[in-house]
Parts: C-alpha cells; sequence; structure tokens
C-alpha cells in the first residue's frame, strides 16, 4: 500500500507491506530527516501531514528507513513528530548549527528515542531552517 508523506519533499511516499508489517520510509522517516532543504515542506505542513499518517504504527511494527542498516521500531514515526512539535513550539534555543555539502547551513534539533527499540546507534534530529518553521 502506497500513502503520501510530504515533508522532506513534496513528492514523499512510503510504502507498507501489511503481510510483512513493515514500513518503508525512504527519507520522509528516519533518524536525521533532513527538512531544510528548498523541496522540504513548511515544518508545520509536514508535521500535520506526519501526524495524520500515525495511523500507520498500527499497521507496521517495523520502518525501513532509507539510511537504515536495520529495522527501527514504528515508534520512531512519533519520536520525529514530537521533534518537529518541539521546533514548531520554539523549543529550539539549544539547537545547533548545522552545515551539509561544506556550503550550506542550517539548524539541528535533536529528538530523543527509546534506545532500547532502535537497533543501530544514530544520531537523531531534524535539520532545518529557521524561516521554513511556519506556513507560507
Amino acid at each position: 500500500m502506497v500513502y503520501n508523506l510530504p515533508g522532506h519533499t513534496k513528492g514523499s511516499i512510503v510504502l507498507l507491506c501489511p503481510e510483512e508489517r513493515i514500513l518503508f520510509t525512504g527519507d520522509a522517516i528516519n533518524h536525521h530527516l533532513w527538512m531544510q532543504l528548498d523541496c522540504s515542506l513548511p515544518m508545520e505542513v509536514a508535521a500535520a501531514e506526519l501526524e495524520n499518517k500515525l495511523f500507520l504504527m498500527e499497521e507496521a511494527d517495523v520502518i525501513l528507513h532509507g539510511h537504515a542498516k536495520g529495522f527501527d521500531d514504528s515508534s520512531l514515526m512519533q519520536y520525529v513528530l514530537d521533534g518537529m512539535k518541539e521546533i514548531i513550539a520554539g523549543k529550539n534555543e539549544d539547537d545547533m548549527p548545522y552545515s551539509y555539502f561544506e556550503e550550506f547551513h542550517a539548524m539541528f534539533h535533536p529528538f530523543t528515542v527509546d534506545s532500547s527499540k532502535q537497533f543501530e546507534n544514530y544520531e537523531n534530529g531534524i535539520a532545518y531552517q529557521i524561516n521554513n518553521i511556519k506556513k507560507r
């Protein structure tokens, strides 16, 4: 089953394999989410889209994302959403500068996950631009 999940990019999708209870999320949901790109939706819009797809946590036990070395618990969706909501609410005073491709700069907002539910040690967080938090 295919579900639209715009945010990281406008055309992001996730794929549910109900028989195996696996959600393939590509870059739409992962431990190090890039929301700072010109093609990323505003954080408020992306958070609303993700919140509308939280029912998938009941349909899938695990997530396999685009940068995974193994499966992650489907609760990663909630952790990413919680991080987005913190950014939107202005709880970003401890966020750090973030550079990518050596010439681009953004901010990085760490989020917490239940370490007993993840298989690899990731740097959990969301990269974003300050001017891309609210709806355009």
